[in-house]
């Protein structure tokens, strides 16, 4: 492939992140430095603050009344938008602690009571009525401004790119002279989910997931979720899917220690409503989730809705108390989940119809594809369980360093000018990508495929950067090799799932047949018995009951095989409008069970 001075390496980004850590703390929005204790600069006419007894007074002919302990609004806030307000406030608690909390502009003017009550939770001395405290803080005239972040991910403002994290904090690369970036969440309590240092993880966590290909896809996938807004990408991710024990959970363990503790990771028990705020705050990051269930189609149903609209970023429309219409939450986010089965398995298993945007949406990567199921080497370990326990406890030791400090890289590389050099680097690994899977055997790639491909060199390009950026211990050519080899197993799979699937039906209906003959009755014979049998034949036709055709047919939709059958003359449809099914007569059933009749001389069945 052409090679240009840059593509498709990571050494022409930047090594280093920008100067001062790039995280933009609160400390500049703190009292004076002189005597931080005292310096009330800005309190309003009517309002006096005696230091001897540390109490804003409001003052008046009748004497002065005591309001509150040390205070300030230090800044005033507004998105980027100029859609939402918000104050920062600074006080000084019981313990003689400096403390800060942002109070939204809509809480100042609605809320008295709630703002008052969040401020004494936390410490501040409180000795007048809440509206006589929010009337405080409303008169204040802040002589600083900064910008909001409201909503995790990427922050854009002018001169600057910042990044909110979920726990409050921005990291930012704002000059000398440029407004802060000050999140709604900042001193509200979110404490930094983290735990170790990034050396400590990376000696750990990263080392083990050196040679082992799902382990270094699973961490960079987590590192690419911060790269889908810069190199313009949808959000999407991947289904590791595999038995009990074969290493998945232990990827996701990985990857969700890149931004916080494993033990947080989510599970799939929960409400359609959670998985949303999950979502909305996980945006332009990664959402991890374990162990989708497949075994209660009902439940798998549900799920499968929820799979839809995680991947596809959107929520549900609602309506406000005076019932105007909100829109929709929206995000961009990289899904990780794991499950026993990949995901047209999941949705034969309940009878649905896997949506087509799904599949382009969530690759599904199977976890058995190496020596030791999900694992290519132990690193020593005597078998794969000692060598996940091992991984898990390392995750759970060092854990939330290494988001930080990839997205600080990110962030320095787009202040030096590099954003087009990242664009044309995930480029130019996308091209390798599709010419490894060509020259492979993967023929031409349609449209959905590529789209996928394209999500697969953002995590191509998230491990080789790590790697150049000192994050992970693996080298960049280990993690390129990683994902072509994986990319190709999903790329397989898909091919095979689109290759004659009712050809591969019908096959598995001649062998159910042949292998469980007792199953069903010769009906020239003798009785069908619902109890016993699944279905029943005579010379010319077979019958299979409605629930065994779905098992056997798995993992395709029964109601999309028996149209193809229907297609090719080889079921008998039923009497009823439009229906391929038939009842079974009440001398053989009295409860009228479904089932299909299928041409013996069609589907080519012995029995």
């Amino acid at each position: 492939m052409p090679h240009s001075a840059c593509a498709p390496e990571a050494a022409c980004l930047p090594v280093t992140a920008q100067g001062g850590g790039a995280r933009q703390d609160h400390a500049e929005t703190g009292w004076g430095d002189d005597d931080p204790r005292v310096d009330i600069t800005g309190l309003p006419d009517g309002y006096a603050y005696n230091h001897d007894r540390r109490t804003i007074y409001i003052t008046g002919r009748r004497g002065n009344d005591p309001l509150c302990g040390p205070l300030r609004v230090t800044m005033s806030l507004r998105n980027p938008s100029g859609t939402a307000r918000a104050s920062v406030i600074e006080y000084i608690d019981l313990e003689d602690q400096r403390r800060m909390v942002v109070v939204s502009a809509g809480d100042l003017m609605k809320s008295a009571a709630d703002v008052a009550a969040q401020l004494a939770e936390r410490g501040l001395a409180v000795m007048g009525s809440p509206s006589q405290l929010v009337r405080l803080l409303r008169q204040w005239v802040p002589a600083r401004e900064g910008w909001l972040a409201a909503e995790a991910g990427w922050v854009i403002v002018p001169g600057q790119r910042g990044y909110h994290l979920p726990d409050g904090r921005v990291l930012a690369g704002a000059g000398k002279g440029q407004m802060p970036i000050i999140s709604l969440k900042a001193g509200a309590g979110s404490d930094h989910n983290a735990s170790g240092n990034l050396a400590g993880w990376c000696d750990g966590v990263a080392a083990s997931a050196r040679g082992n290909p799902l382990l270094m896809f699973a961490i960079s996938a987590a590192l690419a979720a911060a790269m889908l807004d810069p190199l313009g990408l949808e959000g999407g991710g991947f289904n590791v899917y595999g038995r009990t024990s074969s290493g998945k959970t232990t990827a996701l363990f990985a990857a969700q220690s890149v931004f916080g503790s494993p033990d947080d990771l989510m599970q799939w028990h929960a409400t359609e409503s959670a998985f949303e705020a999950a979502a909305r705050g996980s945006r332009d990051g990664a959402l991890i989730v374990d162990e989708i269930p497949t075994r209660d189609p009902g439940t798998a149903k549900a799920i499968g809705r929820t799979l839809y609209m995680l991947a596809n970023g959107t929520g549900k429309k609602r309506s406000n108390t005076r019932l105007a219409d909100i829109g929709p939450a929206t995000w961009r986010a990289m899904l990780l989940t794991s499950a026993e089965a990949a995901l047209p398995e999941i949705h034969a298993a309940a009878r649905m119809e896997m949506p087509e945007g799904l599949s382009v949406r969530l690759a599904d990567i199977p976890a058995k594809s190496w020596a030791h199921g999900g694992f290519a080497t132990l690193h020593g370990h005597g078998s794969p369980a000692s060598f996940s326990d091992a991984v898990k406890a390392m995750a759970r030791r060092d854990y939330g360093h290494a988001g930080s400090a990839f997205i600080q890289y990110l962030i320095a590389a787009e202040h030096a000018g590099k954003g087009d050099t990242l664009r044309k680097l995930h480029d130019a690994i996308t091209r390798e990508l599709v010419q490894k899977l060509q020259a492979g055997g993967g023929g031409a790639l349609d449209g959905p495929e590529l789209r996928v491909l394209r999500r697969f060199a953002a995590v191509s390009v998230a491990g080789q950067l790590a790697s150049r950026w000192g994050i992970v211990e693996w080298r960049p050519e280990d993690m390129r090799n990683a994902v072509i080899e994986i990319a190709g197993f999903w790329l397989a799979q898909r091919r095979q799932q689109l290759a004659s699937p009712v050809d591969g039906a019908i096959a598995r209906i001649c062998e159910y047949v042949s292998r469980h003959g007792d199953r069903f009755v010769d009906i020239s014979k003798g009785d069908f018995d619902v109890g016993r049998h699944e279905g029943w034949y005579d010379a010319d036709t077979i019958a299979i009951s409605t629930d065994a055709f779905a098992q056997i047919v798995q993992p395709l939709v029964a109601r999309t095989v028996a149209r193809e059958l229907m297609a090719q003359g080889a079921i008998i449809p039923g009497g009823e409008a439009q229906s391929l099914q038939q009842r079974r007569a009440p001398r053989m059933d009295p409860e009228r069970g479904r089932e299909y009749w299928l041409r013996k001389s069609v589907i080519g069945v012995e029995i």
